[in-house]
């Protein structure tokens, strides 16, 4: 295998074919790979933090594990205590509109970020470079 380099390309020889590289080319996909990486990491952030909601003083994470965890406990009781997001105990009194809550808010969050994340890949097309 022999890499020779000119000006602006590297040619890349192997003994089935050659492959001419433009480093432009190349840097503009690194670019937009890392900008749609961040994009990403950026729109999560953002989904988590809208998922936070108030209830009876507290704030809870409206994620599936949350929602997981009151759908199971409000199967066995009509009220019970869980723990927040800063492990502080709260009694939840009325599991359904609890529960209604938080399904309501993780769906906000993720339609928010499904559209994000439509916005991204459009974006991070390789057709862009």
């Amino acid at each position: 295998m022999d890499i020779g380099k000119n000006k602006s390309r590297v040619v890349h020889t192997h003994s089935h074919s050659t492959t001419i590289l433009d480093i432009d080319k190349l840097k503009k996909y690194s670019d937009l790979a890392h900008d749609v990486a961040q994009g990403k990491r950026n729109a999560l952030e953002k989904m988590r933090s809208r998922q936070i909601i108030a209830y009876n003083e507290r704030l809870f994470r409206a994620d599936a594990e949350t929602i997981n965890v009151v759908q199971t406990f409000k199967a066995h009781a009509k009220e019970f205590y869980m723990l927040d997001v800063n492990d502080n105990p709260c009694h939840i009194t009325n599991p359904d509109e609890f529960l209604k809550l938080l399904i309501e808010r993780n769906q906000e969050s993720l339609n928010d970020y499904q559209q994000l994340f439509e916005d991204i890949k459009k974006k991070g097309s390789i057709r862009n470079v």
